[in-house]
């Protein structure tokens, strides 16, 4: 798969602030998870909270979810997209 350039298509401030640290710790977690394993890299501190953080944004916004929804289909539907 092809890198993508998005560093000068995100204008982050756009968004609030607490959205500006969500996004960044959720970018974290996904370095982390994605990130090439034969290359030894020491994370920081906040880069291994970095999903800790990013749950706890999210609980603290306290989002409601009907019980109808299958979370496990639409986790599996977000896992086979391709970005």
């Amino acid at each position: 798969m092809e890198a993508i350039e998005i560093e000068n298509s995100l204008n982050l401030s756009l968004l609030p602030h607490q959205a500006q640290v969500e996004l960044y710790d959720f970018y974290l977690f996904l370095q982390q998870r994605y990130a090439n394993k034969n290359v030894q890299i020491t994370p920081t501190k906040e880069e291994e909270n970095a999903l800790k953080n990013f749950l706890s944004h999210n609980k603290k916004r306290n989002i409601k979810i009907t019980p109808d929804i299958d979370l496990t289909a639409l986790a599996d539907e977000v896992n086979d997209m391709e970005i």
